[in-house]
């Protein structure tokens, strides 16, 4: 089929089929292509010389108008939007492509795609039901965001429907009074009806008129992130409030509200649903924790760094938890241990009837860090079987109990940081389990006597051993009552074996199917012994003096029995 040339001066050939021949070699004069050319040749031609043009859809919306100064672009063409509310409403957010094609200041270039444009209007409740003052750009104390409407997020921190931070959970854009005019006819202080207080015109190059908010008092840009997420920007012009929301590939979002006057609301919502809210202002901060399985907490940082929380836990976490043989991790931000008991953090738990065994998060743990009970008089007690992890304390505790922690940690000159028993006497001296020689020595090396091993067993069980005519009586008594010993040679020194079967029976006797085969030394373990020294290994109490020998007659040192008594309370008492 032949064709007919076309705008000889530019040499274009149109053909009945629809096809359009674009010469080659850049030739321009219509006599080059002797006014007839053949279909199949310029298709060929044309395939070589073709130009992709993609469409571009607006969606109908509600509430205003949104167009695009062309219907088709090319791939890496400026396409220029133009957003218009109608009276009474005012623009939240433009998307391309639902946010995929990044838009600055209402314009965006042309992907080497189709693309779906979308506008969101929220319309603008009438100034007489605003009570708030324009200029009161904080957080309300209980962490939601003040009803201004220009923050983006809810309270309780869900995302608002048009996912840019700029709607309440409803839809409903909040009381803001940003509808441009007063009771008397005058425009509104704050500015928010796109003209100043003198009736000129701010620099946004609009053309003055509000009406229902005009688009130009609102900058949304967006962004593709290096990982894959995508992050909305949202400036509100009229009162300084800025709204990052980014939307990652897991599902998760994280909504920044910035407020003219420096108080940030941040909503974090995690690929589980799992909610948490964070409200920064001069006063403080505080963070809301709301999970899906009915956990959550509240935590208020104060001006002088104290952090208090009260945490909630259900009875089917507590339960699913012991279930696993397993600590609750408590749903909280991590507290930051230090060494002042007057502003140490404190958690307050709220549990089903009975106890559960938590995980505490916290930085800066070392084996120093303690936990310490505050009990309903005001007094205070270090709770002996807390044990520090990589990022926190497991601890066992009440319903209602009130813990603070903290390092009490302490230094001995005679205890170096590289002395292998070091990590020990931090452990059993911050938990006061026993106390240096003096308050700078350790003695770590000198053995210990069966009355001060006593001692030490009676306060790791929470015996108050500071009554009784001499140091040792509340120890021993509570010894002899409970069948750790029969109290006789107090002054003698301890030895390994006789330390392993008073632990063995503070822990009430276990059996365990293992014995000492393997240690060269086994027969001189005394018969009493046998039972309790197989468990000392079998559970990491105890490992041996040396790979294949027990030693078991030789006197314990101060620094062998703090050892062993932290892998008893990392082992078995917190067990």
């Amino acid at each position: 089929m032949g064709g007919t040339l076309q705008n000889s001066g530019k040499g274009t050939v149109a053909f009945a089929d629809g096809t359009i021949l674009y010469p080659m070699n850049g030739a321009t004069d219509g006599v080059a292509l002797n006014g007839i050319w053949d279909t199949e040749e310029s298709n060929a031609l044309m395939d070589a010389r073709k130009i992709i043009e993609y469409t571009i859809t607006v969606s109908t919306v509600t509430g205003g108008t949104i167009t695009a100064d062309k219907q088709k672009a090319q791939s890496g063409e400026t396409v220029k939007l133009s957003v218009t509310p109608d009276d009474g409403y005012e623009l939240k957010a433009v998307l391309v492509n639902d946010g995929l094609v990044a838009l600055d200041n209402n314009q965006f270039i042309m992907p080497d795609c189709n693309v779906i444009v979308t506008a969101t209007f929220a319309e603008i409740p009438s100034i007489d039901d605003n009570d708030n003052d324009s200029e009161d750009e904080g957080s309300t104390e209980d962490g939601e965001s003040p009803d201004d409407g220009t923050g983006g997020s809810t309270g309780e921190g869900e995302l608002p429907d048009d996912g840019t931070g700029g709607s309440t959970g409803d839809g409903e854009s909040p009381d803001d009074g940003t509808d441009g005019s007063t009771g008397d006819g005058e425009s509104p202080d704050d500015g928010t009806d796109g003209s100043t207080g003198d009736s000129e015109l701010p620099d946004d190059d609009n053309d003055g008129s509000s009406g229902g908010g005009s688009a130009s008092n609102i900058i949304t840009k967006t962004t593709v992130n290096a990982d894959g997420s995508i992050t909305i920007t949202v400036t509100y012009l009229s009162t300084g409030t800025v709204t990052e929301t980014t939307k990652n590939l897991d599902g998760s979002t994280k909504v920044v509200e910035t407020k003219k006057n420096g108080a940030v609301t941040t909503n974090i919502t995690d690929a589980n649903g799992n909610k948490t809210t964070i409200v920064q202002t001069s006063d403080g901060v505080r963070t809301t924790v709301s999970n899906k399985d009915g956990s959550s907490s509240v935590t208020t940082v104060g001006e002088n760094g104290q952090s208090q929380s009260v945490v909630k836990l259900p009875a089917s976490v507590v339960d699913a938890a012991a279930k696993r043989g397993e600590a609750v991790p408590l749903p909280m931000p991590e507290v930051t241990v230090n060494t002042d008991r007057e502003i140490a953090p404190t958690v307050t738990i709220d549990l089903p009837d009975g106890s559960a065994k938590v995980e505490i998060p916290a930085r800066n743990v070392t084996s120093g860090t303690i936990v310490i009970r505050v009990k309903s008089d005001g007094t205070e007690e270090i709770i002996k079987a807390a044990v520090p992890v990589d990022n926190g304390v497991i601890v066992t505790l009440s319903d209602g109990d009130i813990v603070k922690i903290m390092d009490n940690s302490k230094t001995f000159a005679d205890v170096s940081d590289t002395y292998w028993g070091a990590e020990a006497v931090v452990f059993t001296t911050s938990r006061e389990l026993f106390d240096g020689i003096s308050s700078t020595t350790f003695e770590p090396e000198t053995s210990m006597t069966r009355a001060m091993i006593l001692t030490v067993l009676a306060r790791l069980e929470g015996v108050d051993t500071s009554t009784g005519e001499n140091w040792y009586d509340a120890g021993c008594n509570w010894a002899m009552e409970n069948a750790i010993s029969d109290g006789m040679n107090l002054g003698q020194s301890i030895t390994r074996e006789q330390l392993a079967t008073m632990l063995w029976r503070y822990a009430g006797e276990p059996m365990v199917a293992s014995n000492l085969s393997s240690y060269t030394d086994a027969s001189s373990v005394s018969a009493y012994a046998q039972q309790a020294m197989a468990w000392a290994i079998h559970d990491g109490i105890i490992t041996g003096y040396t790979a294949t020998t027990l030693h078991p007659q030789e006197e314990a040192t101060r620094a062998q029995v703090a050892t062993i008594l932290m892998r008893f309370v990392e082992n078995i008492a917190a067990a």
